[in-house]
């Protein structure tokens, strides 16, 4: 049984939001960790064991190094409840959507609106309604109790 992520990331048109907050346990640690980064000519959003995202951004989306990638998958295998991770892939260049869900292989969004963590139900019924990503991050920070704090945002309007 895989833990549940607390926070909440989304995409749509092109652009990437996140919540700052993280907790261990009953604690609130930060309300202003950056969750998104641009590197490369994409934006990545990651959620989940810290270890496993930092892996992820290093050498999970990028076909360039298959022993690394293997050693990112050999981690996350070990232990599947404490080393989830989820992740959103936005390639500027191709103007794709990615999902990852505890895997180097991706899910391709189509529609080109998502959103993972906690807060992605509320997130996404925001977007759908027609909020923007940002917008959607905000009303999900209201709702979800694991979700609020700074919100980022990364992307071109």
């Amino acid at each position: 049984m895989e833990k549940n992520i607390m926070t909440t990331i989304a995409f749509k048109d092109g652009i990437m939001a996140a919540d700052g907050k993280v907790t261990i346990g009953n604690q609130i640690i930060t309300l202003q960790d950056k969750k998104i980064f641009e590197t490369n000519g994409y934006i990545v959003g990651t959620a989940g064991n810290c270890h496993s995202c930092e892996l992820f951004r290093e050498y999970g989306f990028t076909p360039s190094d298959t022993d690394l990638r293997g050693q990112l998958m050999e981690y996350i295998e070990s232990d599947k409840e404490e080393n989830c991770f989820y992740a959103l892939v936005w390639d500027k260049e191709k103007k794709t959507l990615k999902q990852y869900s505890n895997s180097i292989y991706p899910l391709v969004i189509p529609e080109q609106i998502s959103a993972i963590g906690s807060g992605a139900d509320f997130a996404l019924g925001a977007m759908y309604a027609g909020a923007s990503a940002d917008k959607a991050v905000e009303i999900a920070s209201k709702l979800d109790i694991n979700s609020g704090g700074e919100i980022y945002i990364l992307g071109d309007k």
